[in-house]
């Protein structure tokens, strides 16, 4: 009888002896003594139970044992398995957890640099047209001013503020130029307003 590829089943007398062929004549044999004798002292008294064991060859196995009576004679009942081939499951298992595990930090480690870099490069780029603004180039657009987010905030508000400090320079640039062409001017001229309210009276200039 087996198990697996390692696996037997054998039966022992209470003297100690195999009364059933093993699966491996090589480790044992009928009526030749059995190597898991704390398993059969344990089975004949009764006990039910799995340890760890070692073949005649010296391989280490797991036993589970189990005793029973016929004909009033107490028998032992005993099947063990190597350890190498018992516990492949859970190293296969372990190894595969194992892979996966380091694919899943592997995934993570690559998504968090990809994240930090969709982050930092907009911030860059802004803290770049910060810059611009502060250094009175008004003319380049900033960047990511679409975008939904917080970036897109900060980024939009850079907008606004570049779009206001554009016009007023604009004005400004209006204004110095109205203003030397009314100190230029040798002839009185009036500024009003839409309701036709005088603003300013420019009086002639007295050329010399």
């Amino acid at each position: 009888m087996g198990l697996g590829e390692t696996g037997e089943v054998f039966i022992a007398g209470s003297d100690g002896l195999l009364r059933s062929n093993t699966r491996f004549p090589e480790t044992a044999d009928i009526l030749s003594e059995a190597p898991q004798m704390d398993a059969i002292s344990m089975a004949l008294e009764g006990d039910t139970g799995l340890i760890n064991g070692v073949r005649a060859n010296g391989v280490p196995v797991h036993t589970a044992f189990m005793g029973f009576t016929f004909k009033n004679i107490h028998w032992a009942l005993l099947a063990d398995q190597t350890n190498s081939e018992l516990f492949a499951p859970a190293a296969s298992l372990r190894k595969k957890m194992i892979r996966d595990i380091s694919i899943i930090m592997i995934g993570i480690v690559l998504i968090s640099i990809l994240v930090a870099r969709g982050i930092s490069r907009p911030i860059i780029a802004i803290g770049h047209s910060m810059k611009q603004v502060a250094n009175h180039d008004l003319l380049s657009a900033i960047p990511f001013a679409n975008r939904h987010d917080e970036i897109g905030t900060i980024a939009q508000s850079l907008e606004n503020l570049r779009e206001d400090l554009s016009e007023a320079a604009e004005m400004q640039v209006d204004t110095e130029f109205k203003g030397a062409a009314f100190s230029g001017s040798s002839v009185p001229m009036m500024m009003v307003d839409r309701d036709w309210t005088c603003r300013a009276l420019v009086p002639p200039q007295v050329l010399v």
